[in-house]
């Protein structure tokens, strides 16, 4: 495996608004923010090796050897993340055969299991399982991390520093049988309550003495503008409140005739599509590979109802968009999920589907309280836990399904002689009946699909409704 050279990689010390907001809310278990990586090789890495990646990975990537430290009191600060003075890499990384005959899908299943059990809040968010013993000789990395960890984007880097561009055999000895030597980092004192909500304290200082120039700068601009043109920043201020009044609209309930329960209990499904094909068939309706993406999805699940005996008229879409410019840290959420109802009244045609979803997509991106998602995830995260819960049930529960598009590596990476062939980013569903995500990787569209049992007791005919859904799309392009 081939080290690359690249900047130090920086991570926030302490959760962002947004990231706290996630994390409170899995008080609701139908809320529970845990993500699912499976990572499909051609051939077994090997134990020792793999153990070396992970153990090596651990040291670079300061997540993987953090805990979260919350306050002891609110303190107007947010969580932070403190190295865990007991980490054991063997808590969080493990080998499993799989039975013959080797089907991925026993390797779904046990993600499933993982996914719906949580995490064990004192020490580190992450786990990852090697599966040996897949068919034609294959393998497999089964990983769970916490939401607040990572979002989409921000793990496709952090994967990024853990493979190599080139196979080849991990260097765990030197001639002679010496190990390499791995850097050892200092073993921290475990913080105490009394730490936590000190440094807290100083960071909210900090925030606030860092802030009042900006804010005051802010002011000073508004009453300039008001000065100017009363007229026109007052219209102005209107738009950002009525963006925000959508933005934060609640929904009474699904849109779906069909998929109305929720349990928390999930179902994991994949496929693949050619990336070409698909970006092919969007481009010839002059849409985006994101449209095409969620144009068959939305027909998948018009197909799914069909099969059911019913239609939906529409249905309400939760569409991540990310907000991690290229110089932000690493870590924690940086995006935002716009809800939108899309209409399928009129069975629409893939083409039309595709532009009326182009449509609703720039709209969203385009409204300004998308810029506002911290501040409103600090708001969010300051009301009694009663309101929160009300208010994350009429913005998240009544999702239809959450479709999100995660550009991958475009090139072939490699787990020391292992290539990576797919994978597969199961997203939670949030509170949604279905939470489709699409990470693209070395030219194949990996396609996870994550379901709420009960909202979707057949989750083998979703995927093969799904599957129609694509090859419509790609057909008619």
């Amino acid at each position: 495996m081939s080290d690359t050279t690249a900047a130090e990689p920086t991570f926030p010390r302490r959760m962002s608004h947004a990231d706290t907001l996630m994390w409170n809310m899995e008080q609701d278990p139908l809320l529970r923010s845990t993500i699912t990586a499976v990572a499909v090789f051609d051939r077994s890495p090997g134990w020792p090796a793999f153990q070396h990646v992970m153990d090596r990975a651990s040291r670079a990537i300061p997540r993987l050897r953090q805990r979260v430290a919350v306050p002891p009191v609110r303190l107007a600060t947010t969580p932070a993340w403190v190295v865990d003075p007991d980490f054991d890499l063997s808590r969080h990384v493990r080998r499993v055969p799989a039975p013959p005959p080797g089907e991925l899908r026993w390797a779904l299943e046990q993600a499933q299991v993982r996914a719906s059990a949580g995490f064990d809040r004192s020490r580190p968010l992450w786990d990852c399982t090697l599966v040996e013993g897949l068919a034609q000789g294959r393998a497999a990395a089964v990983a769970t991390v916490h939401h607040s960890w990572a979002d989409g984007v921000g793990g496709v880097a952090l994967l990024a520093m853990m493979f190599g561009l080139e196979s080849g055999p991990v260097a765990i000895e030197q001639p002679g049988g010496v190990p390499v030597p791995v850097p050892q980092p200092p073993a921290p004192a475990a913080p105490s309550d009394a730490t936590v909500a000190l440094d807290g304290l100083v960071d909210s200082a900090r925030n606030v003495i860092h802030g009042v120039p900006e804010v005051s700068t802010r002011i000073a601009g508004h009453v300039a503008r008001l000065g100017r043109d009363p007229r026109a920043e007052v219209v102005a201020t209107a738009r950002v409140l009525r963006s925000v009044a959508r933005f934060l609209a609640p929904a009474a309930a699904p849109m779906s005739p069909l998929m109305r329960a929720r349990s928390g209990a999930l179902s994991y499904d994949v496929f693949d599509l050619e990336l070409a094909r698909l970006r092919a068939a969007a481009k010839a309706e002059s849409g985006s590979v994101n449209d095409g993406f969620l144009a068959a999805v939305l027909l998948g699940l018009q197909h799914y109802h069909h099969r059911h005996g019913t239609a939906a008229a529409a249905l309400r879409v939760g569409m991540p968009i990310n907000q991690r410019g290229e110089v932000q840290a690493l870590g924690g959420v940086r995006i935002t999920i716009a809800r939108f109802p899309v209409s399928l009244a009129d069975d629409p045609a893939p083409a039309q589907l595709m532009a009326r979803i182009g449509r609703s997509t720039r709209h969203w991106r385009a409204e300004p309280a998308i810029a506002l998602t911290d501040e409103l995830s600090l708001v969010l995260d300051t009301v009694p836990a009663a309101l929160m819960r009300w208010i994350s049930g009429g913005l998240l529960k009544q999702l239809d399904v959450i479709a999100s598009n995660v550009p991958g590596i475009p090139v072939p990476v490699y787990c020391g002689e292992a290539e990576l062939l797919r994978f597969y980013a199961l997203g939670p569903p949030f509170g949604a009946a279905v939470n489709v995500t699409l990470f693209s990787h070395a030219g194949w569209c990996c396609i996870a699909v994550s379901c709420d049992r009960a909202a979707v007791p057949d989750n083998d005919v979703l995927v093969e409704c799904l599957r129609a859904g694509f090859a419509d799309v790609t057909v008619s392009g």
